[in-house]
């Protein structure tokens, strides 16, 4: 029963039973349980990025260390699962861990999950051997500062078992050689989860992942055609797609090739929306989060109709950052920048037949008396509930705001 439990608590998630919306929840929301020995908020290029945890579930194996301790019989049994998970934290922690995971021993075949924090300090070089020693690794983490790109060698060595089922790695290097190693995700074949950060152009050849379901990319200005490469791969299982700092262009040709499966976008901070490509449809698309960009010059670029003409299934959008907006920016501004995105989802406007909720990223209560108002309470958004994080409204006939639901503390 006691180690049953173990592994009911240390088990990864099921991917296939997941919907959408759960799955963009556990690749994009951090976990109280998770302990991090990094910032939340990395700086990328002198920008603050908000880091969001692909695998939450993560828990520390303290119930796994008072097991093995009961006595010398559960000890042997409980090691499978005291190893289940491996933080690499500080340079002498990853020198006992060489020592430990490595043959004879052979306790490296217990481990499924790795985690390299920001303190770890250890290059890749030294780092590399350690990973052989572990063959069964499911779970692959770094912090995005560091360079975990240069031991990709090593997940094609474990990749031939195809045992990683959900991947983050950065392709950042103090060393100009990396650039002209090229990557082949492809050898990941049972795959599930890509999570990508890249200062820099990425090199990969065309990738085919079967089972990918949820792909994160954050990209900085200079690596923006990256996404255009993305688009090139196969991905036929593909249903939740975050991408950050994207171009009109490289949003568009990720949204076209994945449009048959992906029922969760969302964009991080875009950018270069001046342009205006031809609209898609996206039939599968429930959910849509827009994470407006600061500074102010950059908010009328919000327009969904630039990139859609029909998305039949989409019942939820989000619209993040107001709040932020708000505090840098004139009101009337930022009402004028979401203003064309609202009057866009009207229900008339049959762009989104189906779409009952927006959530703002802003309290209701400051929109119902503000400048906001005028945005959201139209004629053309009569119908639409709107939730922010202290009420839930809903646009009346008179186009008024009135309360739609009771207000939950």
């Amino acid at each position: 029963m006691i180690f049953g439990h173990l592994t009911t608590q240390i088990s990864p998630i099921e991917h296939s039973e997941l919907t959408a919306e759960a799955l963009w929840k556990n690749c994009t929301s951090p976990n109280p349980h998770t302990t991090r020995d990094f910032p939340s908020t990395p700086q990328i290029i002198g920008r603050a990025i908000p880091y969001r945890l692909w695998k939450p579930e993560f828990k520390p194996s303290a119930e796994a260390l008072s097991v093995v301790q009961v006595c010398h019989s559960w000890h042997d049994l409980g090691l499978e699962f005291l190893y289940h998970t491996v933080v690499f934290s500080t340079k002498s922690h990853s020198d006992i861990l060489r020592v430990i995971l490595a043959p004879p021993n052979g306790r490296g075949r217990f481990v499924r999950r790795v985690r390299i924090g920001h303190s770890a300090q250890i290059p890749p070089d030294d780092l590399q051997p350690v990973l052989n020693y572990c063959p069964n690794i499911e779970d692959f983490e770094a912090h995005e500062l560091y360079p975990s790109k240069q031991l990709f060698s090593s997940f094609a060595t474990l990749a031939s078992q195809s045992s990683i089922l959900h991947c983050f790695f950065s392709n950042r290097c103090p060393s100009p050689l990396w650039r002209s190693t090229l990557i082949n995700l492809s050898l990941l074949t049972n795959l599930q989860t890509l999570h990508v950060v890249g200062v820099a152009s990425l090199d990969t050849v065309p990738a085919v992942l079967p089972h990918l379901s949820v792909l994160v990319l954050k990209f900085d200005d200079s690596s923006r055609h990256y996404y255009r490469c993305v688009s090139e791969w196969t991905l036929p299982s593909l249903r939740v797609l975050v991408c950050q700092w994207i171009t009109a262009h490289g949003l568009h040709d990720l949204c076209e090739a994945f449009a048959q499966t992906v029922e969760f976008l969302e964009v991080i901070h875009y950018d270069f929306w001046y342009s205006r490509p031809n609209t898609l449809e996206m039939p599968m698309l429930r959910h849509l989060v827009v994470d407006l960009l600061l500074p102010s010059e950059h908010l009328a670029r919000f327009n969904i109709s630039r990139h859609f003409h029909y998305l039949p299934s989409l019942t939820t959008v989000h619209i993040n950052n107001l709040d932020r907006a708000l505090k840098r920016t004139n009101v009337a501004i930022v009402a004028s920048a979401v203003e064309p995105g609202v009057t866009t989802l009207a229900l008339e406007s049959q762009l989104a037949p189906q779409l009952q909720t927006i959530y703002v990223g802003a309290k209701l209560e400051d929109i119902a008396g503000g400048a906001l108002e005028r945005c959201f309470a139209t004629n053309a958004a009569v119908g639409l509930v709107l939730r922010g994080r202290d009420g839930i409204w809903k646009v009346a006939g008179d186009g008024k705001l009135m309360l739609a639901e009771p207000v939950t503390a």
